[in-house]
């Protein structure tokens, strides 16, 4: 797990925000009150998902990239 460093924070956001941010626009999107704003919502909750995993990918390489050989 990344905990320290330069990459704990981009690793953070991707787990916390990054996941529960598209989850509750899918959730206001299925409310019949939302029911409209669902064409919007709902595209936005990809793109928010898309980019938290390209984040976590690029974390989780990163990681292995930054100790060094010797």
């Amino acid at each position: 797990v990344v905990r320290l460093g330069r990459i704990a924070r981009p690793y953070r956001l991707a787990n916390g925000p990054g996941m529960l941010l598209p989850a509750a626009l899918v959730a206001f999107a299925s409310l019949q009150r939302f029911e409209g704003a669902a064409p919007v919502l709902l595209p936005i909750a990809a793109v928010v998902a898309i980019a938290a995993l390209y984040v976590h990918e690029w974390v989780f390489v990163r990681a292995g990239q930054l100790p060094p050989l010797s």
